[in-house]
């Protein structure tokens, strides 16, 4: 099938090329993983698409009124780079802005495309990121008269005799690709048109977050996931590494540098409070507030 590919993070967009690439060490990168993870399964080939685009805009996250050249969008994707890597400083500004123009530059690709005619194919799952980002492309394509299929990842697959939870496509392995797009299907312009809409009243509701309940992307306040997060505060005391760490070990589909904003956030709150600082993660060290 000669189409477009669609994927929302940059982990989704290498694991997808290898799976459709005929070049020696992706094959050969493929069968060490089918061994490696899937109990010696038979990796399935899986056609060379005509392109794939990558969307990392994290449509879950911020406020929807704001559009997608303006800076507050383009800077996103890098702010949350520097809040789980390394601390910001102000020779980094112009670093914020290049994670946008890739964004930017695949929205024109996509809108050119679909000007012409092309087929695509979209990999979603209930991550909110993924769902967010399916909610915005359905939205784009709605106006246009092109074939869309549309791939969601199970939330548990088994592949051979080895049970797996996957909550985003980003962590799936290669060889998976082959095996799990065979639950695409296409969409219908009803469907299109209704998970356009759906788009459309986050965007009038623009509230700061969004997350998947009961399979559906909601509006949310900021501090939706605190209380999770203060959960996995284990003791008086905790390095804010081994903090994030087990907050992502929960497979909460949460991107690593949102967790870290909420940590600081709750920081500035009062909840907690940072008693030994440091240029890294491993070097903080975060102590619960208790009342008196």
């Amino acid at each position: 099938m000669d189409l477009i590919e669609i994927v929302f993070s940059g982990t989704a967009y290498g694991g997808l090329r290898v799976a459709t690439s005929s070049h020696p060490e992706n094959i050969k990168h493929i069968k060490q993983e089918a061994n490696d993870f899937g109990n010696g399964v038979a990796p399935k080939a899986m056609e060379t698409p005509e392109g794939i685009l990558s969307f990392e805009f994290y449509w879950d996250l911020g406020y929807l009124d704001k559009p997608e050249d303006s800076e507050y969008r383009m800077k996103l994707p890098a702010s949350l780079y520097y809040w789980h890597h390394v601390r910001f400083h102000p020779e980094d500004e112009d670093e914020l802005l290049s994670g946008g123009e890739q964004n930017i530059k695949a929205l024109k690709a996509l809108r050119l495309l679909a000007e012409k005619g092309k087929s695509f194919r979209i990999w979603y799952s209930s991550n909110a990121m993924e769902m967010a980002g399916f909610y915005y492309i359905c939205n784009i394509l709605k106006d246009y008269d092109v074939e869309v299929y549309a791939v969601e990842l199970p939330g548990l697959i088994s592949i051979g005799d080895k049970p797996k939870q996957n909550c985003s496509w980003g962590m799936a392995h290669s060889y998976e690709f082959g095996y799990l797009v065979e639950n695409q299907r296409i969409l219908s312009e009803k469907e299109i048109a209704y998970i356009a809409s759906l788009w459309r009243e986050l965007v009038d509701e623009n509230a700061p977050l969004r997350a998947v309940i009961s399979n559906r992307l909601v509006s949310v306040p900021a501090d939706f996931y605190d209380s999770i997060i203060m959960n996995c505060f284990d003791g008086y005391t905790i390095r804010e590494n081994e903090w994030v760490s087990e907050i992502m070990s929960m497979f909460l589909g949460l991107d690593c540098g949102f967790v870290e904003h909420r940590i600081w956030e709750m920081g500035k709150a009062g909840a907690i409070t940072l008693i030994k600082d440091g240029e890294n993660m491993k070097d903080r060290i975060w102590e619960r507030v208790h009342s008196k």
